[in-house]
């Protein structure tokens, strides 16, 4: 059997996009090499707490694919409050809103090498840029929102979904392409793919040997999971997110509780995760340096109120391929693989939601509008 297009990766976007051509009554294949939908969309399971953000991946502002997710997802998603930036001004331990002038300043000034005229020129003009550029958005529930819609989907059109499968090769032949696996392979017509596909060691083009670059970046991440003592009750987190200067062991950090239903977490509860530089490995001083970190912010309570704190690491390795490898890519495949470009998602579904005609009617009719509910 020949598949009309198969695709490798369950990010939201390549889910939609198949979707769309299930639909359109093609012979659609998904290909997933863990077990779940969502790629770095999951959610995590840590020490009793369940759908916690592996990542925050806050939707850049598109009006088209905040339209698509709110009016044909049904997913409610709103402005995100409280962004700050930490900064440390003679010993002070400021945050500073991330839409204030004094922040949009700051955060320009740390991007300079040196302060030559024309930087102090763009500074100038920057005193005068009161920050209307609209404001990034994310689900109200978090990512395990956009998870249950497109299981929804899935389940409702019987998309075809082979789990567990990692290809080790690739062969693109004048027909056809082949997609193989240890003890697995099929054929299809198109193969897509996006900035998240990591190719195999061994790809062919027309029996030519093809070597692409993998890039991988590495992004090590640390939640922190606390409990809070009973003489410090009254403190709570008033932050989304908060953005970390070029000097901190920290890149940025995210409130987690905000995206938790009150029934999945205690009130003495908190949660927080930080993304790291690349350069740091889980050990007693990176989680020192991070707790230490936080709490000059008062983004933690103090150690001395907290009655238990537990850490859970991650080592990622983030692959990417460029918006250039992949025009390469379908330049040399001569069409026969095609890349959706997924790089950020609200961008993406609104460069892509035009096309997703058959998908549009299908979540506006089915089941009398009854789909989601």
């Amino acid at each position: 059997m020949i598949w009309d297009q198969i695709y490798i990766g369950t990010g939201p976007i390549m889910l939609l996009d198949a979707s769309n051509e299930t639909l359109k009554k093609k012979k659609i294949l998904v290909l997933e090499k863990s077990k779940d939908i969502g790629g770095a969309w999951k959610s995590i399971n840590i020490n009793g707490i369940n759908n916690l953000e592996n990542a925050v991946h806050y939707l850049l502002p598109n009006k088209d694919g905040y339209n698509f997710l709110e009016k044909y997802l049904k997913i409610p998603i709103k402005e995100t409050p409280n962004k700050y930036y930490a900064r440390s001004i003679y010993g002070l331990h400021l945050l500073i809103k991330s839409n204030s002038w004094l922040g949009n300043l700051l955060n320009k000034i740390e991007r300079f090498d040196c302060l030559s005229i024309k930087n102090i020129f763009y500074l100038f003009q920057s005193l005068f840029d009161l920050s209307t550029k609209a404001k990034s958005k994310y689900p109200c529930q978090g990512s395990r929102k956009i998870l249950e819609r497109l299981r929804t989907i899935i389940e409702n059109i019987n998309l075809n979904i082979k789990y567990n499968f990692e290809a080790s090769k690739i062969e693109v032949h004048s027909e056809f392409v082949r997609v193989s696996s240890s003890n697995l392979s099929y054929e299809c017509k198109k193969l897509i793919i996006s900035h998240g596909f990591v190719p195999p060691d061994k790809i062919k083009f027309f029996d030519k040997h093809i070597k692409i670059p993998k890039k991988k970046f590495p992004r090590p991440s640390l939640h922190i999971i606390y409990k809070i003592n009973d003489k410090y009750k009254s403190f709570k987190p008033k932050f989304s997110q908060v953005l970390f200067s070029k000097s901190s062991c920290i890149k940025y950090t995210h409130e987690l509780t905000q995206f938790l239903k009150s029934s999945e977490y205690t009130h003495e509860t908190g949660v927080v995760v930080s993304a790291l530089k690349h350069h740091l490995e889980d050990n007693i001083n990176t989680r020192l340096r991070v707790i230490e970190e936080l709490e000059k912010y008062n983004l933690i309570p103090p150690t001395k109120y907290r009655k238990e704190t537990s850490f859970f690491w991650q080592d990622i390795l983030l692959p990417l391929l460029e918006n250039e490898d992949l025009q390469n890519i379908e330049n040399s495949s001569k069409g026969s693989i095609k890349p959706l470009y997924t790089e950020e998602l609200c961008s993406g579904i609104g460069n892509y939601q035009v096309n997703w005609k058959d998908l549009k009617f299908f979540l506006k009719h089915a089941k009398q509008n009854d789909l989601f509910n």
